[in-house]
């Protein structure tokens, strides 16, 4: 169990708690050998038994927790020296001749082929076309 969540004051309670909940338990089974007869009895040996098994349980989860946020800061702290390593800073390999220069085509063109029927006009066309008697 992690020793940075709990004072030691807490953990001597804890230690405590448990060592008299496995009294009790060894107590009321005659050290596990006989199961109470009454239900009183009985019903008081399955609430100590559930309280340390919550402890267990509740040590358990803060372990893994505890493993699951190292493992993450981990794969963060691989991920950000990767990202720095491949950074500006970084020496990269020069491009190829072929990468440097685009290709140059060259095609015969066709009369025409790249018109899509457009005529521009100048100001002066269109004031004139405007006038009375140019149509």
């Amino acid at each position: 169990m992690s020793t940075d969540l709990f004072s030691l004051e807490d953990q001597a309670a804890m230690q405590q708690n448990q060592q008299i909940r496995r009294k009790i338990v060894n107590d009321l089974t005659q050290n596990g050998t006989v199961i109470p007869a009454e239900n009183e009895h009985r019903e008081f040996l399955m609430k100590a038994m559930d309280g340390s098994d919550k402890v267990i349980l509740a040590r358990a989860k803060i372990k893994s927790d505890d493993t699951a946020a190292k493992a993450q800061a981990g794969a963060a702290a691989a991920i950000t020296d990767l990202l720095l390593s491949i950074g500006p800073k970084a020496k990269r390999a020069p491009a190829l001749p072929s990468q440097r220069e685009a290709p140059v085509i060259d095609l015969e063109t066709v009369v025409d082929e790249t018109s899509i029927g457009v005529r521009t006009f100048s100001f002066d066309e269109i004031m004139k076309a405007g006038q009375p008697g140019n149509t």
